[in-house]
């Protein structure tokens, strides 16, 4: 795996989702939209490469839960890291 990585902290209301909580916190990102949800392309100037995606891991754990459904409690954090699709 890549080690680039970025960390976003949560700063929210309760019950917001990862992806609502960055948007108003003014994180810089890119997303598409799919049927299952929202998918980070792009965190500032961290991008993947063709191949790779911004995976998201909760407190150190990866997440199976899209950044649209993930809940974050209070002290959780949230880390994204770039690797390789397959």
């Amino acid at each position: 795996a890549n080690d680039s990585h970025c960390r976003a902290y949560k700063k929210t209301l309760e019950g917001t989702s990862l992806f609502d909580a960055m948007r108003q916190g003014g994180v810089l990102m890119k997303y598409k939209e799919y049927s299952f949800g929202k998918m980070i392309t792009s965190i500032g100037l961290i991008e993947p490469s063709s191949g790779q995606y911004l995976s998201i891991y909760v407190n150190g754990t990866y997440s199976e839960k899209g950044v649209s459904d993930i809940v974050p409690r209070d002290g959780d954090v949230a880390e994204f890291k770039i690797e390789k699709i397959g």
